[in-house]
């Protein structure tokens, strides 16, 4: 058949198949993954998401190319690149590094933002007394009890120059009121974790190892006295590397975890005066059945579900991940800050919801004894005096002491601040956070010791029973004010 032929058949043939563009073609099964929705229809209320970031990337002009231009498939499960350990971060994948999320954060309206401590103006009273006493330990004055002195002495003979410090500055470095904050660490535990911490820096050892062989028996040293078992002790230290933030306190795609926890506990705080169940214990007990979990903390950790956290330590080795440390000690501080919040507000409701039944409880209680009186009016046939009695209770006003007293009185505040500790290797540094309206500030940082050399040690375990009788005597007061609600 000749083309000429073929075409004119084809021109014989009815235009009948036309799409239905009136009734759409029903899907013959339900698609078990949905589109992803465009990324400006996605909702991140309160999340730490990084809206400004493209879909796409421009390939870079030193990355090789796929065969036909091709992209690399990618998981379709979402991961914000805030959950990413800094170990995973690359400039070639298009992850965020630490920096950079530290920069988003930054933008977030409840985010963090990093300053330097330095630049802290009007530092609250308590603030200012805690760094006067950090840096008092720093300068090296009184960081020895007087009764230690004869032991380092005859160690500057024995060992060598690592205590020399000890026998050219005389009383200087040497205090009979040392031993007030905690126990003063002997010679040969000292000598122990400076003899660690060399091992660990000269065999670039992995951040596990100066965890477990150096900081662990450093924080035991500072918190652990001995002479008294771990498990009567009222402030103690702990290791928290598996410890999550719980969701309702933090973002899931910004998790981030701690190395250290310093936490209270609470059924060790009346040992002296031999109380079985302290009151905060039980108010403990009684407000995780209202919080997330039913767990009296910020975190999933079970070892302190209600053992309250005081303050955190984020750990890594020498020199290295400065920003990632920030990063995870602040979004930890955060879900730390958000929890006390939360607990402000769930006290206020309770103090609200009593406050409203006392008052009706007052009002029913006068409205029954106004009724009994006029009974006993009308009984005596006296109608106008009752009249007259009821008509004046109508008149008065309707609150009761409580109330008057109640609206006097000022709402829960949180904490001025809250500390934390960096730990790089040998370096310690204390860092605080604020926090300022719905913002952390996190502020940095101010040295408290090493384990370069003996002084620096005995600077550290210093410093750290400086800040346990911190939690001590403000942080726990204040949460313990606020868990038993002693101001009704």
């Amino acid at each position: 058949m000749s083309t000429s032929a073929i075409l004119a058949w084809l021109d014989e043939i009815p235009n009948d198949c036309r799409a239905d563009t009136t009734q759409p073609l029903a899907c013959k099964r339900r698609r078990l993954n949905p589109p992803t929705p465009d990324s400006s229809t996605i909702s991140y209320d309160k999340d730490i998401a990084f809206l400004d970031m493209p879909t796409s990337r421009k390939a870079s002009p030193h990355k090789r190319q796929e065969p036909g231009g091709a992209e690399t498939p990618r998981s379709k499960r979402f991961r914000s690149d805030i959950d990413l350990e800094p170990s995973e971060v690359s400039a070639t994948s298009g992850r965020l590094s630490p920096s950079k999320q530290l920069r988003a954060l930054r933008h977030q309206p409840d985010g963090i933002e990093y300053r330097e401590l330095s630049d802290f103006d009007n530092k609250p009273a308590s603030l200012r007394s805690l760094l006067k006493s950090i840096d008092t330990v720093m300068e090296g004055q009184g960081i020895v009890a007087s009764s230690h002195q004869p032991a380092l002495l005859q160690a500057a003979e024995d060992d060598g120059d690592v205590f020399d410090w000890a026998a050219s500055g005389a009383s200087y470095y040497f205090s009979d009121g040392r031993n007030q904050f905690g126990q003063t660490p002997s010679v040969e535990n000292v000598l122990r974790i400076l003899d660690k911490a060399i091992q660990c820096s000269q065999g670039d050892h992995h951040e596990d190892a100066w965890n477990n062989f150096v900081h662990t028996p450093l924080l035991e040293l500072a918190f652990h006295p001995t002479g008294q078992r771990i498990k009567h002790q009222f402030i103690t230290a702990a290791s928290c590397t598996h410890a999550s933030i719980l969701p309702d306190y933090g973002n899931p795609s910004a998790t981030k975890k701690v190395d250290f926890c310093i936490y209270v506990n609470p059924s060790n705080e009346s040992r002296a005066s031999a109380v079985i169940n302290p009151p905060a214990v039980l108010a403990i007990d009684r407000l995780c059945h209202e919080l997330p979990c039913n767990v009296f903390n910020f975190t999933e950790f079970v070892p302190l579900e209600r053992q309250p956290i005081a303050l955190s330590i984020e750990t890594k080795k020498p020199g290295e991940g400065w920003e990632g440390a920030r990063l995870q000690l602040g979004v930890w501080q955060m879900a730390h800050w958000c929890f006390l919040s939360y607990l402000i507000e769930l006290q206020e409701a309770k103090r609200e919801a009593r406050r409203e039944q006392a008052t009706k409880d007052a009002r029913e209680a006068r409205e029954a004894e106004a009724q009994q009186e006029a009974g006993v009016i009308l009984e005596r046939g006296d109608m106008q005096h009752s009249a007259q009695s009821l008509s004046l209770r109508e008149k008065q006003p309707g609150t009761s002491p409580l109330e008057a007293v109640d609206k006097s009185r000022s709402p829960f505040r949180l904490p001025e601040f809250l500390p934390g500790i960096i730990i790089q290797g040998h370096q310690w540094d204390l860092v605080i956070t604020t926090l300022d309206g719905t913002k952390t500030k996190f502020w940095h940082k101010l040295p408290m010791g090493n384990t370069l050399d003996t002084k620096g040690i005995y600077k550290l375990v210093y410093s750290l029973q400086i800040l346990r009788s911190w939690v001590e005597k403000s942080y726990w007061p204040w949460l313990k004010e606020l868990i038993l609600d002693h101001r009704e």
